[in-house]
């Protein structure tokens, strides 16, 4: 199959083959499906060999024969094009040193990617870039690392294994490398998207700095994000990203993926040499050896503004300092309307804000009860995620409209009626945030700097045009980051926002808190209690907020939901052989397996459960040991996509006996929505 699809090259040299993207890209393109261990990866891993040697770059080929986690058919390949600073620190390879920046690009593809858009484009560009290097001597060693067995489609707990090749390519280090630029480029990109962190984990400042600065003068665009290096710490992020094993390996790694598609074009090439050319300029002299990961990206149209954790620390303390010198200046100056404000802050916070906080949680609680409601008529059929910018509008707006009518309640009670303490209560209550945060982590402090500020001035602020617009411009960073990061698939933010009820809700209300006291200050602004104003502006904007939220409860009750198939009656998929024969040397026995299926399964498991204790003396295939009733049961890693019929030797004393299992895991056929399994159990003797 390899052979057939290798046949696709039209009758030239690699080197000609590969020349122009648009020729790399429609080649990769078109060994389509190229998963882990198929043909399609195979015929890839060939023609980047050949390529390779047609170009004159030393290269490694790593397989997983002796995997650090899993097992897997496929193979990486690791080319390496010596520099002028450093060389390669992969072992076996024929240049030694370290400092090297390492392009690493996945072989394999996402289970059932679309063709064009299995990261065919990645693996094109790597080439051009290779052919770009290749004969010269950059400032820095460069490695080309294409790796197998990347992309995670193995289900339980085998899939924390994943990306296998990223961390077979670590273990085989001789010394950690200066950097890493994973290109995960699904698609050819219009614009770029850098992803900056895994679990816990987040790209030091200078290589995101770097990195950035060397697109924006390359003339990549990229899209601009808010800061994700938060989410990432939270471990807010769903699946691992690509880059975690090298960050928890302590390597610099960022990743480069397609923001939105566009067309590969050969032209594009020089850009993306001008962006490597710019970050092996960068660190010319050396990669950085600090890990500045407290650092905040501020999204502008087409740019992004970087503030470092320096910077941040400054600035918090700057803040704290101009904060504690205006309290002084103001005591001395209005010693006695300070004194009053204190007073009336201090009798009042301390019960009415806990009462206003259980209230805005209560009502949270009760909008995520009635949009759960919403979701489960909508029957099994229904995505909410196909809808969730509906449904995130919707429990905003809802929780806004019963907190305010729940607060009209409320003032039956002896609630303060000096809009002063609602903004001096907002102010505290953000600069609470601030502090707490800032311990918490330093990046998450910019965010409610930023509204704290606000806050300040929305309490010198009595004009009720003006107050508005502020009150807006001290959530700007709260609205804009929050709707950006929710529209990424990789984090796991809306289910918490919209499902979670408790622990959700509850970081919500606290968030929230000081939103709303501005809120009923700008409601006193317009109608206060004693000065009976007129409500005309509140009761519009209750009844304009009333109105949209049931277009939005309308709007997603009429989306029709997807008619789930009926289950296909299941193809028979034939039966499975598993046959044993052994060899007897001296206290050994060497037991020979052969598994026929009847098409190549998705997955296969198996194991050898022994009437007693038993040891294991060599496999072909990984193995573990452990108890099992009153005998050992040993598990071998076989890995997904195992060829057909497929072979497993394994040694084992000579008096072994027990029964060895064999379970098949095959992808659907005929339409039908799950696949099937098939299992055999032969006894040993």
């Amino acid at each position: 199959m390899a052979a057939a699809c290798l046949a696709l090259l039209p009758n030239v040299g690699f080197s000609d083959t590969f020349s122009r993207l648009e020729d790399g890209y429609d080649f990769f393109s078109r060994l389509h499906p190229r998963e882990e261990g198929l043909p399609g990866e195979t015929a890839a891993i060939d023609a980047i060999v050949s390529f390779l040697k047609a170009e004159g770059v030393p290269f490694v080929i790593q397989d997983f024969h002796e995997p650090v986690s899993g097992y897997s058919f496929s193979s990486s390949i690791v080319a390496t094009i010596a520099g002028a600073v450093g060389s390669s620190a992969m072992a076996g390879s024929s240049v030694e040193g370290s400092g090297e920046l390492v392009i690493a690009v996945p072989l394999d593809a996402e289970p059932d990617a679309p063709a064009g858009s299995d990261g065919s484009y990645g693996l094109a560009l790597a080439l051009r870039l290779v052919a770009r290097y290749a004969g010269t001597r950059p400032p820095q060693t460069l490695v080309f690392a294409f790796l197998g067995a990347e992309r995670p489609y193995a289900t339980g707990e085998h899939r924390g294994d994943y990306p296998m090749g990223s961390r077979n390519f670590i273990a085989g280090l001789s010394t950690p490398p200066g950097a890493v630029i994973y290109l995960d480029l699904d698609s050819p990109p219009a614009t770029l998207a850098v992803r900056n962190g895994g679990a816990g984990l987040v790209t030091p400042f200078w290589l995101y700095q770097s990195t950035v600065a060397a697109a924006r003068t390359a003339g990549l665009p990229f899209s601009g994000r808010p800061d994700d290096g938060p989410l990432y710490r939270l471990r807010l992020n769903g699946d691992p990203t690509a880059i975690e094993p090298y960050l928890e390996a302590r390597i610099p790694a960022i990743t480069i993926a397609c923001g939105t598609v566009g067309a590969a074009t050969e032209a594009s090439v020089g850009n993306w040499g001008k962006f490597l050319d710019g970050i092996l300029f960068s660190v010319g002299k050396g990669f950085p050896a600090t890990w500045d990961s407290h650092y905040i990206t501020l999204p502008f149209p087409g740019s992004q503004l970087l503030l470092g954790e320096g910077f941040s620390v400054k600035l918090i303390l700057a803040i704290i300092l101009a904060v504690v010198f205006y309290l002084i200046v103001y005591s001395l100056v209005s010693r006695v309307r300070m004194k009053r404000r204190a007073e009336a802050f201090l009798l009042r916070g301390g019960w009415e804000l806990p009462l206003l906080a259980v209230v805005l949680f209560a009502v949270l609680v009760a909008s995520t009860f009635g949009i759960g409601l919403l979701r489960s008529a909508k029957g099994p059929g229904f995505r909410w995620q196909d809808r969730y910018a509906d449904f995130l509008y919707l429990k905003t707006l809802v929780s806004f409209l019963f907190f305010v009518i729940a607060f009209d309640l409320l003032k039956k009670l002896p609630l303060s009626r000096n809009t002063d303490f609602y903004s001096i209560a907002a102010t505290v209550v953000y600069g609470i945030d601030v502090v707490f945060f800032s311990f918490v982590d330093i990046s998450f402090s910019f965010y409610f700097i930023w509204a704290f500020l606000f806050s300040v001035l929305f309490g010198k602020t009595y004009n009720r045009i003006l107050a508005p617009l502020i009150f807006i411009a001290s959530q700007a960073f709260f609205i804009y980051p929050s709707l950006s990061q929710l529209r990424e698939p990789e984090f796991s933010l809306v289910g918490g926002i919209l499902f979670s009820t408790w622990k959700g809700n509850l970081v919500l209300a606290m968030l929230l808190l000081p939103t709303m006291l501005m809120v009923i200050r700008i409601d006193y602004l317009f109608f206060h209690p004693v000065k009976r104003r007129k409500r005309i502006t509140m009761m519009s904007l209750k009844i304009i907020i009333a109105v949209i939220s049931a277009v939005l409860v309308l709007s997603i009750a009429g989306v029709p939901a997807r008619v789930l198939p009926a289950p296909a009656a299941k193809a028979t998929p034939g039966s499975m052989e598993l046959s044993v024969s052994s060899d007897r040397f001296l206290k050994r026995k060497s037991l020979h397996f052969t598994i026929i299926a009847p098409r190549r399964p998705r997955s296969m498991s198996f194991s050898l459960v022994s009437t007693g204790s038993t040891v294991v003396y060599d496999s072909s295939f990984p193995w573990e040991l452990r108890e099992s009733g009153g005998g050992d049961r040993i598990d071998l890693a076989i890995g997904v996509n195992p060829p057909t019929p497929l072979s497993i030797d394994i040694t084992v004393p000579a008096g072994f006996t027990g029964t060895a299992k064999a379970v098949a895991s095959f992808p659907p056929l005929g339409g039908a929505r799950t696949g099937t399994t098939l299992d055999q159990v032969i006894p040993i003797e």
